[in-house]
């Protein structure tokens, strides 16, 4: 073998080892940043239904029950069911599928996104001060 063969010989395989990994690693990087751009995407779609769904409830049936003195836990419970059922109906299975992907348990993150859109909103309704004297009673 010549200085040259063996020098190829070196390249070659220096270069099959780079292509094994770079190409592997390159790919994963690529779809991870597919990925994760995707579930951003669609976790700010998420979020969007339950704003408009908690806005939607607020306006059409929690402002009348309140208005009537009627806004009782069971109420309550009547508007949380109809918030969640409207964002869970608006949700294609890709929406779910991926949001369930990002954040694991579906059921919890749904509850919880839920109660902390009606939090902000009571809020910028009340102000601070005005939610927490409400609180305390």
């Amino acid at each position: 073998m010549t200085w040259n063969e063996v020098l190829m010989y070196i390249i070659n395989t220096v270069f099959k080892i780079i292509i094994t990994v770079a190409i592997p690693y390159a790919f994963n990087l690529v779809t991870t940043k597919i990925k994760g751009d995707m579930q951003k995407k669609y976790l700010q779609m998420f979020e969007d239904l339950v704003r408009n769904a908690v806005q939607n409830v607020q306006q059409t049936y929690v402002a009348h029950m309140k208005a009537e003195n009627l806004f009782d836990e069971e109420a309550q419970n009547t508007a949380f069911k109809m918030v969640k059922d409207s964002v869970l109906t608006m949700m294609n299975d890709e929406t779910k599928k991926i949001v369930m992907e990002a954040v694991g348990d579906f059921e919890t993150f749904v509850n919880s996104k839920i109660e902390s859109e009606v939090y902000v909103n009571k809020v910028l309704a009340t102000g601070v001060s005005g939610y927490l004297a409400e609180a305390k009673k």
